[in-house]
């Protein structure tokens, strides 16, 4: 006997009252990680933890939202139950495949060649029981796509505010002469040969990071000076930004040994150690 999965309906015509967030629901679709949902004319007593289903959007006939452009009918996710609240009927759930943030909904014809029509034109909010083998299909329906690659409309650019802080490029590359293009965590990290300088490629860091201006106490200081660059290679470049706390601390004492009293002779006001490791974790 097939397993049973989940669909859950979502009906954007009832979507018509005033608020942002329903004018905006197409927006948080593209972002979707988790979601909740409440139960309408299903039993929370049949659907459990593990349980994989589907996101079905329906009719778009919003014309409230003028800059908001409307949703396709189809399929837009595929998720996992982890969690259920029998008694609000609410259904949580983490996101397996987000269709819509891949610009590939398996669309409203190519469900209902899977699914019967009456599962498929679901009232807002409402939810049902399909089987493996209809979610199997849908998924492979969306993984077909991304295989062949096919037309897609590009999304728009988008401008984004940012604050920029003025580099000194001179700076910059004296920190890499005089760190002679070695990266200063290990010096046998390697990188490649740059055809740029014919040295190998290395990358500039502010150990006191210049977002820092916007901290009262570096408001004034001046963060961009030659103390305050290191040499790293890509690799140690991109874990000092993304790496675990733990990897990252080791990194800033490495580097802080090296830089702790010529760079405090160049601040403003002291800065230790757990200083620095504050500003990176704080």
């Amino acid at each position: 006997m097939s397993k049973k999965c989940l669909i859950l309906g979502f009906n954007p015509e009832k979507w018509s009252d005033d608020s942002d967030k329903n004018c905006k629901m197409n927006e948080e679709l593209k972002t979707l990680e988790e979601y909740s949902s409440w139960i309408g004319n299903f039993s929370s007593d049949k659907i459990f933890i593990g349980m994989k289903g589907i996101i079905k959007i329906g009719h778009d006939k919003r014309d409230n939202c003028p800059d908001i452009e409307k949703l396709a009918r189809g399929i837009y996710a595929t998720f996992e139950v982890s969690s259920v609240k029998k008694n609000e009927k609410r259904v949580y759930f983490k996101i397996i495949d987000n269709f819509f943030a891949q610009n590939q909904i398996v669309s409203d014809s190519d469900a209902i060649g899977i699914l019967t029509k009456n599962k498929f034109n679901l009232e807002q909010k409402s939810a049902n029981i399909i089987t493996e083998d209809d979610y199997r299909n849908i998924r492979n329906i969306f993984i077909s796509n991304l295989k062949k690659g096919r037309h897609r409309k590009r999304s728009p650019s988008k401008k984004v505010k940012i604050n920029q802080y003025p580099r000194n490029e001179d700076l910059r590359n004296i920190a890499l002469s005089e760190a002679r293009y070695t990266c200063e965590i290990d010096s046998l990290h390697k990188s490649f040969i740059s055809r740029k300088t014919n040295k190998m490629y290395m990358e500039s860091h502010h150990l006191i990071q210049l977002k820092e201006y916007k901290r009262e106490e570096f408001s004034t200081t001046d963060l961009d000076i030659l103390p305050n660059i290191v040499c790293l290679c890509p690799n140690c470049h991109r874990t000092i930004h993304y790496g675990e706390k733990e990897i990252v601390f080791e990194m800033l004492e490495v580097l802080f040994r090296g830089k702790e009293k010529i760079l405090n002779e160049c601040l403003i006001q002291s800065i230790t150690l757990e200083d620095i490791k504050e500003l990176y974790f704080g």
